[in-house]
């Protein structure tokens, strides 16, 4: 219905983290998934466990330090929390750095064989696909820790969605009608 929005609106599309969705506590999170990663025992806890129950490599590589640094603000210091919710409106508003890096890297991952081919030849799907992406599967805090950055999908997405999963949801569309 919101269609021709989409340009003009891209927080309408996207997951609400960091703008009309947040998490209040002594500290500003931008959304549940971080609410117990500025815990130190809760943290260490799960290292403990190893990975039995976790994937602990995001808790290994300095990401949760990150994360803890840049995207988790104390509620009394004012200026964190402007940046963060300056930040946090790049990633809802801005989006041509999103649209281009999913474009490209579905020219590399088909130039290095882990992507549909089409994507090689056909433009307009990389966009539509890079639209699809980046707001009906967008997640900041599943960016932040697979890459390290808000605003740059995982990999391992891009590959599950475009080895023919997102063209088949483009072709299911007129046998729905």
């Amino acid at each position: 219905e919101f269609w021709d929005e989409l340009g003009i609106k891209k927080s309408m599309f996207t997951c609400s983290a960091g703008d009309s969705n947040s998490g209040m506590s002594n500290n500003f999170h931008i959304c549940h998934r971080s609410f117990y990663l500025d815990e130190s025992r809760y943290v260490n806890s799960i290292l403990q466990q190893g990975n039995k129950n976790w994937d602990v490599s995001h808790f290994r590589s300095g990401t949760i330090d990150l994360l803890r640094k840049y995207y988790i603000a104390n509620v009394a210091q004012g200026a964190e929390l402007t940046r963060l919710h300056y930040v946090m409106r790049s990633y809802h508003d801005f989006w041509r750095l999103q649209i281009g890096y999913v474009r490209s890297m579905m020219i590399e991952l088909a130039l290095a064989e882990q992507a549909d081919y089409q994507y090689l030849e056909n433009g307009e799907l990389g966009t539509l696909f890079a639209l699809f992406v980046s707001t009906g599967l967008s997640c900041p805090i599943e960016n932040i820790l697979n890459t390290g950055s808000i605003h740059l999908t995982p990999l391992s997405l891009l590959r599950m969605f475009g080895n023919g999963a997102f063209q088949e949801l483009l072709y299911d569309i007129p046998r729905r009608k």
